[in-house]
């Protein structure tokens, strides 16, 4: 059980662009989104740094730091939903259940 609630995707309606975004992108906005809302700059934050990160690079060097920042972006993710216990949405929950199988326990991360 998530210790803090999802927000309301148009809780913040300056949000919009960024949680369109991610919409269309994953096809869901992220409960970490939805909870880390409470501060929109963020958010915003978070958004400008995806979008940084994601941006293709062409040299090894570039490749190397591209990597490194991709690992660190979801590493935040990660103690980010860890110490909120932030629920699994119902599509990432259901890839889990249907690639990994029965062995696979989402633990706090899903509502019983």
């Amino acid at each position: 059980m998530a210790h803090l609630d999802p927000l309301p995707a148009d809780a913040e309606p300056e949000l919009e662009e960024e949680f369109e975004l991610f919409e269309e992108v994953l096809g869901f906005v992220p409960n970490s989104l939805l909870t880390m809302q409470r501060k929109p700059a963020i958010v915003a934050g978070f958004h400008a740094l995806t979008e940084a990160v994601m941006e293709e690079a062409d040299e090894v060097d570039d490749e190397i730091v591209e990597l490194l920042a991709a690992i660190s972006l979801y590493g935040f993710l990660n103690r980010w939903n860890d110490t909120l216990a932030t629920d699994l949405e119902d599509g990432p929950r259901q890839t889990g259940e249907r690639v990994l199988g029965e062995e696979w326990d989402p633990g706090k991360h899903v509502e019983d």
